[in-house]
């Protein structure tokens, strides 16, 4: 019998009519002698709810007769319990939201003659006076909120209750000195407190400070510009005041800092509180392989280098909260461009730790960053080969290769402040160091094969990739030794301290591998007959590769051999010993490399039948795929129903559903991709699939959102494998690619790549778009904080920096909103009634 009854409130004869029946009344004595039918009339607490219900109704209206009646309908629950001043209460704040404030004070006073200690109904009383024009008794009141020791919760309320009136200053004037005496007591290093009751305390004063910031808004404002500079001015005056007032707190400028409560142009001189007041390293603190090194008659540069090499780049640094700080500080003051600042806290921390410790990489990094900007680069350069391990000073008794780790460091270094040339000479500096230690990695080969690529000498990057090949083969191994160690660039780094322990020579290479990888880098810089000899060598040594033979037929059509590329496909999709998966991957990559041309799709299909006649499976998916190529969508379909209502499998319905998705078919698409989804046994089912389509899972997602079911979408996105787990999009494309130190844009620049890397950069590039989607699903059905974690869960698929700083900026959009309707009074009349007794 109840229904729906809209919240913007329709006041039309329906509704009033429907209250009235439901209500059913009637003079008392007759109400009396009725045995009600409880499926068409309310009774009890049901009845007094939906009077409570009707007289709101009847106040949102703007019939000024139906406004005054709701007077009778309204105290209806008061009614009910007479004795319940939470009644009284919940009608006064009612009306208070109405900014009816002579009727919200009437039934306010009340509850406050019953309850005088109730402090959410003194705050209620006080706003119903504010309204009334009496700031003096809203004052009084008010002021009863934080008298005495206040607990943070009160404080909280009592910040609340004034900014929504426009005095968030008095406010904050007012719990100033409360806060300090607070945050002096009890409150001075969240560290130093671990049981669970001051850890809640803490989070409820984390509660108060984000508050006192938000505080500084116009939280009244729907659309809230950001702070004007006087604004963030004053927001960063009141918290600096804040803690000089509380001289010894720590926990207060940390959290400021932790949180960015105040803005980053303002947050200098709250590092500067924080790093003040946090311990530094005390008087027995020290590194003793260092200061054992302080007995040679070295300076510090070189004692530092000999601990490096000592300790494989490994060495002890400082831990203390100070240094910790300091070294945040000083990132921020670099990334900001404060040289000079950022000098004067090198040196300090220089200081600090002076005859205890050796510099750590990051503070020597941060002293090379600062040569740069300084003009002195050829200098800077020097101090970074040393660090990394590229350049030994004399003297030491052991040498180490360089440090891979540190490379990365020195290289993301340069490269950040405009010096691409002198990165790309560091890893090349780099990687010849360890070819004149014979450290024979694969990665370095190809990293030197990059770096000759890129600067157009092709011959000497060839000659890389060939001299790594012979390395892996036993009979040439000892001659192509020979000739690299006499290479310029390689001798120009070779160890000249007599004496010296060099570090063992590496694992060596292993053939097939260094095949597959010679393959794939010449490949990528169109070196293609160079390629395929590397491909066909190691296919007469793995035959049974079918990675390798997919990624031969890819190379011959990219070679412009077409008609090598369609024989070596109908080869592995007519080879009934290979694996179903490899079949299909063969299969859906004939329509990349045969397109619109019929001749050859019938080539295909003949010489598949010549191979194996009665694979019906197989000629059923090229027939399919050669209708696709033509336009013939319907008759493709056909096709594929008739051969899977015969012989069902998870590869036959992934093609219906791509087919029927192309189609327009859109629920047929999504049903034949979730029985696809069920039925698979193998998990490499979507993998042959995975060049140009998603899994499908993120299928049937796209599906409900292009169908307009957010809440579909958003519900099965909970379940999305890529959204578990913890590895990142990035680092799986990086593993497909066996990446060495090339910038991240390169990616994507590629013009050849292989089979797995070109799938895994579309994989990436493709979820970044679907939580794109997801993320706007979630804003569209109002879950805001849902939405602003898909749009943070995409930074990890996201390469270019425009991008990355695009969704950050999406993120602290939704999160202000959220912010925003958090602070938004909640909605008095939400009428959602159901069927009480039936219908």
């Amino acid at each position: 019998m109840l229904r729906q009854i809209s919240p913007l409130r329709e006041f039309d004869a329906s509704n009033e009519s429907y209250f009235i029946n439901a209500l059913q009344f009637q003079p008392i004595g007759q109400l009396v002698k009725q045995n009600p039918d409880t499926a068409r009339q309310l009774v009890g607490d049901d009845w007094f709810h939906l009077s409570l219900t009707y007289g709101e109704w009847l106040y949102s209206s703007a019939d000024e007769q139906q406004k005054s009646e709701s007077r009778f309908f309204l105290p209806a629950m008061i009614e009910n319990r007479p004795q319940d001043v939470n009644e009284q209460a919940r009608l006064g704040r009612w009306y208070l939201e109405q900014k009816d404030a002579p009727r919200a004070r009437e039934h306010l006073q009340l509850a406050h003659e019953s309850q005088p200690e109730n402090k959410p109904i003194i705050t209620d009383l006080g706003s119903a006076f504010f309204l009334l024009g009496s700031q003096g008794q809203a004052n009084e009141l008010w002021e009863q909120i934080i008298r005495d020791e206040p607990s943070l919760d009160d404080c909280n309320l009592y910040l609340d209750t004034l900014s929504r009136h426009g005095l968030s200053e008095p406010a904050r004037k007012r719990l100033t000195p409360l806060l300090a005496k607070r945050l002096q007591e009890n409150f001075r290093d969240e560290d130093e407190y671990q049981s669970s009751e001051s850890k809640k305390k803490f989070e409820q004063m984390k509660a108060l400070i984000r508050a006192l910031s938000v505080s500084f808004t116009k939280i009244n404002h729907e659309a809230a510009p950001p702070l004007s500079p006087a604004e963030e001015a004053a927001k960063e005056a009141f918290f600096r005041a804040l803690c000089e007032a509380a001289p010894d707190n720590l926990f207060l400028p940390e959290f400021l800092v932790r949180e960015a409560l105040v803005a980053p142009s303002a947050a200098e001189p709250f590092y500067r509180l924080v790093i003040a007041r946090s311990s530094g390293p005390s008087s027995y603190d020290r590194d003793y392989t260092y200061t054992a090194q302080q007995q040679k008659s070295w300076d510090a540069s070189r004692m530092e280098e000999a601990l490096d090499h000592l300790t494989s780049y490994k060495p002890s640094e400082p831990d203390s909260k100070r240094i910790k700080w300091q070294k945040e500080y000083l990132q921020y003051l670099l990334g900001r461009n404060q040289t000079a600042e950022a000098r004067r806290l090198v040196a300090t921390i220089e200081a600090s730790i002076k005859h205890r410790y050796a510099r750590p990489a990051w503070l020597r990094l941060a002293s090379f960053r600062l040569e740069i900007r300084d003009g002195r680069v050829a200098h800077a350069f020097d101090g970074l080969a040393h660090l990394v391990g590229i350049e030994t000073v004399s003297n030491l008794t052991a040498i180490k290769p360089p440090s891979i780790e540190r490379l990365n460091d020195a290289v993301a270094l340069l490269r950040s402040e405009g010096r691409e040339a002198e990165a790309h000479a560091l890893i090349e500096a780099a990687y010849a160091r360890e070819m004149a230690l014979a450290q024979y990695e694969p990665a370095y080969f190809m990293g030197l094969a990059n770096i000759a690529f890129e600067r157009g000498d092709a011959a000497l990057g060839l000659k890389w990739l060939q001299w790594m090949v012979n390395l892996s083969k036993e009979e040439s191994k000892a001659e192509t030794a020979a000739e690299l160690a006499v290479l310029p660039l390689v001798k120009a780094h070779a160890v000249e301290e007599p004496g010296a322990e060099l570090p063992p020579g590496g694992q060596g290479i292993e053939q097939t591998q260094a095949l597959r990888l010679a393959a794939e880098k010449a490949g990528e810089f169109g070196q293609f007959d160079a390629a395929l000899t590397y491909r066909q060598q190691l296919i007469s040594l793995s035959p049974d590769d079918e990675e390798n033979r997919i990624e031969l037929v890819r190379l011959l059509a990219a070679n412009k051999k077409t008609d090598q590329a369609i024989e070596n496909l109908a080869a592995i999709i007519g080879d009934r010993s290979a694996t179903r998966s490899a079949r299909w991957q063969a299969l859906w990559l004939a329509s990349e490399i045969i397109e619109q041309r019929p001749e050859l799709w019938t080539r295909l299909r003949e010489r598949v039948r010549t191979l194996n006649a009665t694979d019906s499976e197989m000629d059923a998916a090229l027939q399919s795929l050669s209708l696709t190529s033509a336009g013939q969508i319907d008759e493709a379909v056909k096709v594929v129903v008739a051969i899977d209502s015969i012989d069902p499998n998870s590869y036959l319905g992934f093609l219906r559903g791509y087919l029927e998705k192309k189609q327009g078919h859109e629920a047929n698409s999504l049903d034949s991709f979730t029985r696809a989804l069920i039925a698979r046994r193998e998990s490499s089912v979507w993998q042959a699939f995975s060049l140009t389509e998603d899994e499908p899972f993120e299928q049937i997602i796209r599906l409900y959102l292009k169908q307009n079911q957010p809440r579909a979408a958003l519900k099965l996105a909970e379940r999305a494998a890529f959204l578990q787990t913890k590895e990142s999009a990035a680092e799986s494309v990086e593993s497909k690619l066996d990446k060495v130190e090339i910038d991240e844009s390169a990616v994507e620049e590629k013009k050849y790549q292989t089979l797995g890397a070109r799938a895994a950069v579309r994989q990436r590039n493709a979820r970044a778009e679907l939580l794109e989607l997801l993320s706007a699903a979630a804003e569209q059905i109002g879950d805001l904080n849902r939405a602003a974690e898909l749009e943070k869960a995409r930074l990890d698929f996201l390469v270019k920096v425009a991008d990355k700083q695009t969704a950050k900026s999406r993120v602290e959009r939704l999160r202000e909103m959220l912010r925003r309707v958090e602070r938004q009074p909640k909605p008095s009349l939400v009428i959602d009634q159901r069927l009480v007794g039936g219908q």
